[in-house]
């Protein structure tokens, strides 16, 4: 007798192989891991891209706080700065203002 497909031998206890069970069987077995793989697949492209956007929103938001952090930074340098200079300015005007009145009283 010729020997069945590989795919039936599970069959072997029912003596005789229903051809049409056999390819019946193949199919679904061929067609579950497939679209489970699939699905699988599907998911973990999913999940990849999820947290890659996850991580590419969060830094966005660390490179935009850094910039905003920075430029904050250099406001208050630049009004440090500014007061610093009216404040010697103004040291400076009340050293000539006390120099003239010495000048002018002597």
């Amino acid at each position: 007798r010729t020997h069945p497909p590989r795919f039936c031998h599970h069959y072997r206890h029912y003596g005789h192989y229903h051809l049409q069970h056999c390819y019946h069987r193949r199919q679904h077995k061929h067609q579950h891991p497939h679209t489970y793989t699939i699905t699988v697949i599907i998911l973990i492209i999913a999940i990849v891209i999820i947290i890659i956007t996850i991580i590419i929103i969060i830094a966005i938001i660390i490179i935009f706080t850094i910039i905003i952090i920075i430029i904050i930074i250099n406001i208050l340098i630049i009004t440090i700065n500014i007061i610093i200079i009216i404040i010697i300015i103004i040291i400076i005007i009340i050293i000539i203002i006390i120099i003239l009145i010495i000048i002018i009283t002597i």
